[in-house]
C-alpha cells in the first residue's frame, strides 16, 4: 500500500520555489512552476539552453554555481532535480530542516510532494497522480483521458461557472438552486460526451 497523500490545488502566484539542477528534468519542473505563477530560482553550474534563455528574459533567476543549503532560505517549495542522487537527497534533507516541502526528481516517492500529470482545458484541470510510485503510468493515463476530455469540456466549464454566478447573484445557495445547478452541469457534460463532428467540407 502506498503512502497517503492529500491532493491540493494551491495558488502559487508569487510564491518562491528553488529548483536545484538545470537539465531536462529541471526544465520540465520549471515550466510547470512558471505556468502556475511561481517565482522560480534555478541553482546549477550549467543549465539547459531554455532555462538560460528564460533567465535572460527575466522569467526566472539562475544562480550559476553549485548548490548551497542557504539557497533554500525563504522558499515555499524546493525541487531537487540534479542527476546526482546524493545531491538530491542532501537538498531534500536541508529543505526539511527548514520546514520546506521537497520534491525529489530522482525518487518521487521519497519526496514530500510531486507534480501530477496534468490535463488542462481552459480553467478545467484534471490531475493524475500515482503518489510518486510510477509517474509514467500517470502520464499514460493522462494522455488517454486527453482523447476524451477535449476543449468542449473547458468551454462547458465557462458556461457552468456563469450559470452558477447568476444563481448566486439572484439568491442564496438554496437546496433548490443547488439541484438546478447540478442538473444544468449534468446536461452540459452529456452534451460534451457526444462525439465531436468535423464540419462538412
Amino acid at each position: 500500500m502506498g503512502v497517503s497523500h492529500l491532493t491540493l490545488s494551491i495558488d502559487m502566484t508569487g510564491r518562491a520555489v528553488v529548483v536545484v539542477g538545470g537539465g531536462e528534468v529541471a526544465l520540465r519542473k520549471v515550466k510547470r512552476l512558471l505556468g502556475g505563477g511561481a517565482r522560480v530560482t534555478v541553482v546549477a553550474p550549467v543549465t539547459h539552453q531554455e532555462i538560460s534563455c528564460m533567465a535572460a528574459s527575466g522569467a526566472l533567476i539562475w544562480m550559476p554555481r553549485a548548490y548551497q543549503p542557504d539557497d533554500l532560505s525563504g522558499a515555499f517549495l524546493a525541487v531537487a532535480a540534479t542527476d546526482d542522487r546524493q545531491c538530491n537527497l542532501a537538498v531534500a534533507a536541508d529543505a526539511r530542516k527548514q520546514g520546506i516541502p521537497a520534491c525529489l526528481a530522482s525518487d518521487p516517492s521519497a519526496g514530500d510532494w510531486q507534480l501530477p500529470a496534468l490535463l488542462r482545458q481552459g480553467d478545467l484541470e484534471l490531475a493524475v497522480s500515482t503518489a510518486g510510485r510510477c509517474p509514467a503510468y500517470a502520464v499514460a493515463l493522462r494522455d488517454m483521458l486527453a482523447e476524451t476530455i477535449d476543449e468542449r469540456f473547458g468551454e462547458a466549464l465557462e458556461a457552468a461557472a456563469a450559470f452558477r454566478e447568476k444563481l448566486l447573484t439572484e439568491g442564496k445557495a438554496t437546496p433548490y438552486n443547488i439541484q438546478i445547478l447540478r442538473e444544468y452541469v449534468q446536461n452540459l457534460i452529456q452534451e460534451c460526451k457526444v462525439p465531436h463532428k468535423e464540419p462538412a467540407p
